[in-house]
């Protein structure tokens, strides 16, 4: 059962998604848009202080990560979520091979730091339980890594649920029913792709940035993130950036921008703005470009970007050579599709987000449906993970980890020292 600490973290990180990812990270007006819209404005004087999480995950078949051949394991999880910290205690219900276990997840200060044991009993003593940070045995392992966040805040922001939802919408990929809003995700990424593609087929040699700018995809996607992001806000955080990159190496003396971005126009959306960046000749002057960026031709760009040796790209050419690619690599034939290698695929074939609402429209839940399959040869891998967050306006109390061991690089250590040492160490990246 130890081989399966690794799924143990990773149901930890899946649980605080089915939380947060939904909140964390769009003619006439439809039915459905107008409930994400009334919803928007219902849920926005709400409190949120703690979520309930819940969930099942389900594995199969042979695996890399598996050396012992075909195997199964059902883990049940249920939890608590301080959605101010995003600090998190779940508890793992493990069905396996070889009988019911019982292991913990902790969540502080964006580290995930599961029990470093199995236990055929729930322990009797919590602060003598051995922890690992499993970021960095991920790191060190064949899932992958994972970046450590350190300290740094997470901000809940619900407006994300119905920026989602709205570019759901505008895809024909979310289902009105019962105060619920289900969110296809599948058949999102699927009609995204084909604007992708329509994108792609249309490019000429007189294709500008403009011109691709027009694409639905721009439009869809800026129009929701309108939602998140405004026109001003936007405006203003990149300004703050400006003003910050000039002030590096400086003196005392405040030193000025060598340039600003033009203020939007009163109401003026997030798509319509960036495309006003697009077309305006001063911010291109400034680039020591002599036309506005939104002219630029795409397979000028293409060229430049590839170099100056051999002979120029055409439209045709890149056209043809980048839909080959994308043909070899990207399925949307059942589920979604991704080919690494002949014969190393990985499949989703069901990725659903549903967002629960009560009789006032103020959000009240979101939870996460997806299965997925790795295929590497006659290696067969299988996974699937049904969670839910149910929010609430109550404050909750977590337990105290700070002084529990911590295994760490062959040493023990207690968790608040280990996250003492990640906050001093300017070193740790995002």
């Amino acid at each position: 059962m130890k081989k399966f600490k690794r799924f143990i973290a990773l149901g930890g990180a899946i649980a605080v998604a089915a939380g947060s990812f939904a909140l964390s990270a769009c003619g006439g007006e439809s039915e459905t848009q107008k409930f994400i819209n009334e919803s928007q404005e219902a849920t926005a004087s709400a409190t949120y202080n703690s979520a309930a999480v819940t969930g099942t995950i389900d594995m199969s078949g042979t695996s890399p990560l598996n050396e012992a051949g075909a195997t199964r394991l059902s883990i049940d999880l249920d939890g608590l979520l301080d959605i101010k910290t995003f600090d998190m205690d779940l508890n793992a219900g493990i069905e396996g091979e070889d009988g019911p276990e019982y292991g913990y997840i902790f969540m502080r200060d964006m580290q995930v730091f599961p029990s470093a044991d199995t236990y055929a009993q729930v322990p009797a003593d919590f602060s003598q339980v051995t922890l690992v940070p499993s970021f960095n045995e991920l790191a060190n392992g064949s899932i992958g890594t994972v970046g450590s966040a350190g300290a740094m805040p997470v901000a809940f922001s619900t407006d994300s649920v119905f920026a989602l939802a709205t570019l759901a919408e505008s895809y024909s990929a979310v289902t009105l029913s019962d105060d619920s809003l289900t969110l296809n995700m599948v058949a999102l990424m699927s009609a995204m792709y084909d604007d992708v593609l329509t994108m792609i087929n249309s490019l000429t040699d007189e294709t500008t940035i403009s011109d691709i700018y027009a694409n639905n995809l721009f439009v869809n996607t800026f129009n929701a993130a309108n939602i998140v992001v405004s026109a001003e806000q936007l405006y203003t955080l990149v300004n703050l950036v400006i003003f910050s990159l000039s002030q590096d190496g400086a003196t005392d003396a405040i030193q000025p921008p060598a340039f600003t971005l033009p203020e939007p126009e009163d109401g003026q959306s997030l798509y319509d703005y960036i495309g006003s960046l697009l077309g305006n000749e001063d911010l291109a002057a400034l680039a020591g470009i002599d036309t506005p960026v939104g002219e630029l031709k795409i397979v000028d760009l293409i060229n430049l970007l590839a170099g100056s040796s051999g002979v120029p790209v055409t439209a045709e050419q890149f056209k043809e050579a980048l839909l080959a690619e994308l043909n070899a690599v990207i399925s949307f034939e059942n589920g979604f599709t991704l080919t690494v290698a002949e014969g190393v695929y990985a499949s989703i074939t069901n990725m659903t987000v549903t967002y629960g609402f009560d009789g006032e429209g103020v959000l009240t839940s979101s939870a996460a449906k997806f299965a997925f399959a790795f295929v590497d040869g006659e290696d067969e891998y299988s996974a699937s993970f049904d969670l839910t967050a149910n929010y609430s306006a109550e404050s909750v109390t977590l337990r105290d980890i700070n002084s529990n061991p911590l295994s760490y690089n062959g040493q023990l250590t207690t968790v608040r020292e280990y996250l003492n040492s990640l906050n001093s160490d300017v070193s740790v990246t995002g």
